[in-house]
């Protein structure tokens, strides 16, 4: 898999939402993983983090 790399401090990247597994950004445009949990919309990096999310949300989540 090919994925973009951009560094957190860019203007661009501040209003995207991070993947709660691995804490990466996310550009919900091109995120082929989502889930909505109690409410709320996840964007996943990848499958494997969706996965990891999906076994274990409450890792993961936080209380807002």
């Amino acid at each position: 898999e090919l994925y973009a790399l951009t560094l957190a401090a860019q203007n661009d990247t501040a209003h995207l939402p991070v993947d709660p597994v691995c804490r990466m950004a996310v550009d919900p445009e091109r995120s082929s993983e989502r889930r909505t949990h109690r409410g709320v919309e996840y964007h996943f990096c990848s499958s494997e983090c969706a996965d990891v999310f999906d076994r274990h949300p409450a890792r993961y989540i936080r209380d807002l």
